[in-house]
């Protein structure tokens, strides 16, 4: 699996399909959510928590490597399963700190928040078409 980018924003690979979520997986530590992916058959995005600045990382990976054994599948985002991720886009804090993501499925009103707060990955759903 190759990695296409890691940084604070996402840029899926290119592609005629659309990508649509086939699963979600997390890794806790000391019971916080450290990691998380979003299995996008064909493309996962890694979410991760920099600890030193309190960002949240982002690796966008081509390829279909998941599930491995250390990730525990989540039920968090299970009404977005089999949707089309359509729109993303970085969040940058008042402090200039880019610590979350908005993602958007089957439409281009945000749908999901993933959000580095302290040293855990957290997801919140909101905008109307939230499942």
């Amino acid at each position: 699996m190759n990695a296409v980018l890691t940084s604070n924003s996402i840029r899926l690979p290119e592609r005629a399909e659309p990508f649509r979520l086939v699963g979600v997986y997390e890794i806790r530590e000391d019971d916080l959510v450290t990691g998380l992916v979003l299995d996008l058959d064909g493309a996962e995005l890694h979410f991760a928590v920099d600890p030193d600045a309190d960002t949240l990382d982002v690796e966008v990976r081509e390829g279909d490597g998941f599930p491995n054994a250390q990730w525990i599948r989540t039920a968090s985002l299970e009404s977005f399963i089999g949707r089309e991720l359509t729109w993303t886009w970085t969040a940058t804090n008042s402090q200039g700190y880019a610590d979350a993501n908005l993602l958007a499925f089957d439409g281009i009103i945000p749908n999901i928040m993933i959000h580095a707060v302290g040293s855990e990955v957290r997801t919140y759903r909101i905008g109307s078409t939230a499942p």
